[in-house]
């Protein structure tokens, strides 16, 4: 009897109808990390990998949910797998840099001389009491959440879970102190420059899924108050910006859909967290924009081509500059190379992807 009652308690979820087309429910991404939020405040997690567009995807998602309720939801997320294979500079700045910004999110990592641990727990807990826990094969990345894989998770004793939590802890180090590069596997910011040569070697030889997108407008013009001068208005920031995506490259699918949450890596060594934007009517992505603020993308732009914060950008300064155009390198798992780099003289610039 008291197996049978156990067993019932299992419930399986997964999102391969939603990935088939045959629902518009994503039940897999509402049953594990949004519904819960109604009657609770606060989730642990524990995943083998995980990835910083993800964490910023989903806790903007929550906070968009419960805006203007006055209660927020705490999230503590726990990396596995980095004692095995480690974590890039650039995944590792990103946590740091949602962490101080975001109030109530922790990350913290296993460290080397600690089992690798390739487990995946979501628990719910409210007022320190865990209420409900799944477990399963979903990291906590977009690929597992948003449609990109076929996932399964089941439930579990939400008891049982924490306490697996609570000890996997102990393990672990937070991402922002000051210690924690002598203490986790981060990849050093001499591989991540040598991984940029990487790419940008393969974008040389044309060896990698790449697109070109123009900073100008249609006509060939500098927008004077769209793309890199879209804040160029009253009442806004004068520094936001977007970059345009043709609606053949939107079709493509070559960027995530609208809405997206995803990583720019880009040639002088930046990271910046990105969404896919446009109509409300269609999910064809048309624009992209940096998270929250779309002036960090314009603050980025004007840094790059000498211009002061604020101004108009100018054809004059993309002509000195020697460049029209970035060029997107598509490295999976919500994470792109964008390449700004000045042109050698007379060299010819890739095209679009056909």
């Amino acid at each position: 009897m008291a197996l049978e009652r156990r067993c019932h308690l299992l419930k399986a979820l997964s999102n391969r109808d939603y990935m088939l087309g045959n629902t518009s429910k994503n039940e897999l991404l509402e049953e594990v990390l949004i519904n819960p939020s109604d009657y609770c405040d606060e989730l642990h997690i524990i995943s083998g990998y995980a990835t910083s567009s993800m964490a910023k995807r989903h806790l903007e998602q929550l906070d968009a949910l419960h805006k203007g309720t006055g209660r927020g939801v705490k999230v503590h997320l726990v990396i596995g797998m980095i004692p095995k294979d480690g974590l890039s500079a650039v995944e590792h700045e990103g946590f740091k840099a949602i962490k101080s910004s975001r109030r109530g999110f922790n990350c913290s990592y296993v460290m080397v001389n600690r089992p690798a641990t390739h487990a995946k727990a979501y628990i719910w807990l409210k007022d320190g009491i865990p209420q409900k826990a799944y477990a399963g094969s979903a990291n906590y990345s977009q690929n597992a959440f948003y449609g990109g894989q076929v996932e399964m998770m089941v439930s579990m004793d939400s008891s049982e879970a924490e306490s697996f939590f609570q000890s996997l802890s102990r393990d672990t180090a937070y991402c922002d102190i000051d210690e924690i590069e002598d203490m986790v596997n981060i990849v050093s910011e001499r591989e991540f420059k040598k991984r940029l040569r990487n790419i940008e070697g393969d974008i040389k030889n044309s060896s990698k899924d790449m697109v070109t997108l123009s900073l100008l407008t249609e006509d060939g013009s500098m927008g004077k108050r769209s793309h890199l001068n879209w804040g160029q208005r009253p009442n806004r920031n004068p520094n936001e910006a977007y970059i345009a995506i043709p609606r053949t490259i939107g079709r493509k699918g070559f960027f995530p859909p609208k809405g997206t949450v995803f990583t720019v890596l880009t040639d002088d060594a930046e990271a910046l967290h990105c969404v896919t934007a446009g109509n409300k009517a269609a999910d064809i992505p048309k624009q992209i924009e940096t998270t929250e603020d779309n002036s960090k993308l314009g603050r980025y732009f004007r840094n790059r081509l000498g211009v002061p914060l604020g101004r108009c950008v100018q054809m004059e300064d993309i002509d000195r500059y020697g460049r029209k155009d970035v060029t997107f390198v598509n490295l999976g798992d919500g994470t792109y190379y964008m390449d700004f780099s000045k042109p050698p003289k007379h060299e010819t610039h890739i095209e679009s992807m056909p």
